[in-house]
């Protein structure tokens, strides 16, 4: 009995949290179509779209098959990093040449699971370089940092069109959602960062703050209408 109460409880808490993360992903996303007009006003724009879009051109003529080994390593890899930062025992890793791979821990948890598919490993790193930077170097950063976005936004929707043993246990209407809200995160943020420095960010939490009152008030009267009407 105990065990059902929290089975239906985790079950309302995990449809709960979907709702959350697809109103902010959509929040998100009108945000950053709000800032874009802006985006080519920054010298650096051109380099961290010039980053994204060499990657997405390399991918689609020869990376598409030749990269597959490599994205398994990075995706388990940091599957190991997210178990090593819970504390938990990685056992085993590995990455078969077919492009499958597996870790094998001794426990594991949702963030543990999700890891791969909403933390841009490739490009945290650029992220914490750039202001340590003399000036010369930031363009070469920030074409690195398009090119590491363009690579994590690819390979996740990638692995999402594949059958995800992560994603089949966690729930795909659960993990989903989650997905698409961290991927506009990344873009949204990092992109804001790497263009206007960290300044730019709080007047762009403001500006999801008020898209996210718009849009709540939008729903509030398309609810409203919905439970007036008659049908």
């Amino acid at each position: 009995m105990v065990i059902s109460i929290w089975s239906t409880l985790g079950f309302f808490l995990k449809i709960l949290l979907s709702a959350l993360c697809l109103f902010g992903g959509v929040t998100l996303f009108l945000e950053i179509l709000h800032w874009s007009p802006i985006f080519s006003e920054s010298p650096l724009w051109v380099f961290l779209s010039g980053g994204f879009l060499c990657y997405l051109v390399a991918w689609t003529i020869f990376l598409r098959k030749r990269i597959e080994f490599f994205e398994t390593l990075e995706h388990e890899f940091t599957h190991v990093l997210f178990h090593w930062l819970n504390g938990q025992q990685v056992v085993e890793l590995k990455v078969n040449d077919s492009g499958s791979g597996e870790v094998l821990t001794k426990g594991r948890n949702l963030i543990t699971l999700l890891a791969p598919y909403v933390f841009p490993t490739l490009l945290i790193p650029f992220l914490i370089l750039k202001p340590a930077l003399s000036t010369p170097f930031i363009p070469v950063c920030v074409v690195l940092s398009g090119i590491a976005l363009s690579y994590h936004f690819i390979s996740t929707l990638r692995e999402l069109k594949s059958i995800q043993p992560d994603l089949k246990e966690v729930g795909y209407y659960f993990a989903l959602p989650v997905i698409f809200a961290a991927l506009f995160f990344t873009v949204g943020y990092s992109t804001i960062y790497l263009l206007f420095g960290w300044k730019a960010l709080s007047a762009f939490n403001h500006g999801l703050l008020i898209q996210g009152t718009y849009l709540l008030a939008e729903l509030t009267q398309l609810a409203q209408f919905v439970l007036t009407s008659k049908w």
